[in-house]
């Protein structure tokens, strides 16, 4: 079983977690023996300084993350002495290969994560458009106006913003001579 707080995911379980606040949340996993699993830290986390800490694993490449947050969680990582991990953070299925992981062989996954060697080929960041429609998908299913609002007008932005960077000078003054010509 695999139960899920906001900022942690809790694996290796038998029965579902009851608990919603955090504190009590990691309480609860550790007395149900479960390792607790901490996804990119710099994205979507208010303060993953605090919550690490309680973590057995730290996520240091998440295929939706850019490559500073995902170096962030590295650092963090490291100076926690924390074991880490590699995920695709696939909402479609297409994403599912994007971070191949291997664990050691140490005779249960549990004892592999916490003990063996884990390694994982090069990912394969998830590109913007999935990205953006997975928000869409995320906006569709809650009704929330206002996300799809923010994705329609920040992919316009970068949409004209790319338009306009492909332009020289010279040829984006020629496009407005001939515009305001008309």
């Amino acid at each position: 079983m695999i139960a899920w707080s906001p900022d942690v995911i809790a694996v290796f379980m038998e029965e579902e977690i009851r608990a919603r606040k955090f504190p009590e949340f990691v309480d609860e996993a550790r007395s149900k023996n479960a390792l607790l699993l901490l996804p990119h830290p710099y994205f979507g986390h208010r303060a993953p300084e605090k919550i690490a800490p309680q973590c057995d694993l730290i996520e240091v490449v998440n295929c939706r993350t850019r490559e500073t947050p995902n170096r962030k969680a590295a650092a963090l990582a490291e100076a926690l002495g924390k074991r880490i991990f590699a995920g695709t953070d696939a909402h479609f299925a297409r994403s599912i290969a994007n971070a191949v992981v291997e664990v050691e062989d140490l005779g249960s996954l549990r004892a592999s994560l916490l003990s063996g060697n884990i390694w994982w080929a090069t990912p394969h960041i998830t590109s913007r458009w999935e990205y953006g429609a997975s928000q869409f998908v995320k906006a569709w299913k809650r009704h929330d106006l206002r996300l799809a609002f923010r994705l329609v007008r920040s992919g316009w932005t970068k949409i004209l913003g790319g338009m306009r960077a492909r332009l020289t000078p010279s040829r984006r003054n020629a496009r407005k001579q001939r515009w305001t010509s008309n």
